[in-house]
């Protein structure tokens, strides 16, 4: 066999490998593949390079998936191969997002979607892959209506390619409808995202996916017994130490089973056993810390914060939060936030109090639900010294908004110095001195 078609069968392995998810051998294989391959064998050299990212992707290795999506990159526009470069594009966006890095992933995958078009500029199948890539970072930035046109859009794109993948789109469809308040909705989308990853069945790891997403989507919906045989059934239920985390690490591909774990740790903070979620969380954020998954140490963070809170150590549960929200705010990350609900709300509205990241804490707690406004500040408006005249509500309205007082005024008909009696009689209603408070105290209130 000579060197070329044993680099092209070694290629096939390594691909193999990777759906089977042993991201070790896969990458292993990979390697090898692109040692046999000649130079000029671009579709496989690319082809190979996009598989060894894969493995690296998978395993959370940032700097060696980042320099294998490159050279695939590379190899794939010098042979005119559209696909592989803009799936490539994709998973650096992907590895972009996974450091934190939002405003980066959005621009990689625009170039993604850029390069998705024939001579004629007609926008190709493998588009999709960037617009629900485009839908995804749109759902952690809130933006429900952005996120919902892109997912929308990239399924129908990319089911022309591929059914499988679709898979992202449907879990992302589900994320959105589920914060919309759309439960039925949500576990339909669910169900779909199912439906495909069975067809799909060389891979394990859209199968998985979708579980995790179904397991929080159980959670949030207060099936925690369906949760809890979902623990059970993949072997969670297990005291979790820096040591075992890091073999099952090694041994599995980690970026998967890391994001059971912070699953796990939610299931225990709705079951009222902060402890629990502790025990696993505190390794978590170790490794992730360790390993530069920013998003992952805000969710991490997030959660230890919500932890803290059950257990009644509120200053702990504030200096966890605001670590997590300095991590979040340049990437404008918020719904890691909103979808932990009223607790975390609650803990928004302590920290802007206190003058942790105040604006940013407002812009989060704007998003809430009003139901899920925080329970030991719920008050009727009867209840403040004096209630907030119908014009006054109007103001606020788009205070919140965050127009400056000569927008108010052009919206609302009214000069600039009658914007800011109003702003100041809302101040003194809601016991505030700045917007930020005014906001949050409002939806705290309900109002």
């Amino acid at each position: 066999m000579d060197g070329s078609v044993a680099g092209e069968v070694t290629a096939f392995r390594a691909l193999i490998a990777a759906y089977r998810g042993e991201r070790e051998r896969s990458a292993e294989l990979s390697q090898q593949a692109l040692e046999l391959l000649p130079e000029e064998s671009l579709f496989f050299r690319s082809f190979v390079a996009g598989i060894l990212g894969l493995a690296y992707l998978y395993s959370g290795d940032i700097e060696p998936a980042t320099r294998a999506f490159e050279e695939a990159i590379r190899v794939s526009k010098k042979m005119g191969d559209l696909n592989i470069s803009v799936l490539a594009r994709c998973y650096l966006a992907d590895l972009s997002m996974l450091q934190g890095r939002v405003h980066e992933s959005k621009a990689l995958y625009e170039q993604a979607l850029d390069a998705a078009v024939d001579d004629q500029g007609q926008r190709q199948p493998i588009a999709g892959m960037a617009l629900i890539g485009l839908g995804l970072m749109e759902l952690e930035r809130y933006d429900l209506e952005a996120a919902t046109r892109y997912l929308t859009e990239g399924i129908e794109l990319v089911e022309k390619w591929g059914e499988a993948g679709a898979i992202n789109g449907y879990i992302g469809l589900a994320r959105v409808r589920q914060a919309q308040g759309d439960e039925q909705g949500a576990l339909e989308a669910i169900q779909t995202a199912q439906r495909l990853a069975e067809r799909f069945d060389a891979m394990d790891l859209d199968d998985i996916t979708v579980a995790l997403c179904r397991a929080r989507l159980w959670i949030a919906q207060g099936n925690i017994e369906a949760t809890t045989r979902w623990i059970e059934e993949r072997g969670l239920d297990k005291d979790l130490s820096l040591e075992t985390l890091k073999e099952e690490i090694r041994t599995t591909p980690s970026l998967y089973r890391f994001i059971e774990y912070p699953t796990l740790a939610l299931a225990r903070i709705a079951q009222d056993r902060p402890g629990d979620a502790l025990s696993v969380l505190r390794p978590l954020l170790r490794a992730a810390e360790d390993a530069g998954w920013v998003t992952y140490c805000i969710e991490v963070l997030a959660l230890e914060s919500l932890a803290l809170q059950a257990q009644g150590d509120v200053a702990q549960a504030l200096a966890a939060l605001k670590r997590a929200l300095s991590l979040a705010q340049p990437g404008g990350f918020a719904h890691i936030f909103v979808e932990k609900g009223a607790p975390m709300a609650r803990l928004l509205y302590q920290a802007a109090e206190r003058g942790i990241t105040p604006e940013y804490a407002g812009r989060l707690l704007a998003a809430f639900p009003a139901s899920e406004a925080p329970a030991p500040f719920r008050e009727t408006p009867a209840e403040m010294v004096e209630p907030l005249s119908e014009r006054e509500r109007e103001v606020l309205q788009l205070i919140a908004e965050g127009l400056s007082n000569r927008e108010i005024a052009q919206k609302l008909f009214l000069s600039v110095s009658t914007v800011k009696v109003h702003t100041y009689n809302i101040y003194g209603k809601l016991g505030v001195h700045s917007r930020t408070q005014a906001v949050a105290k409002a939806r705290a209130l309900g109002i």
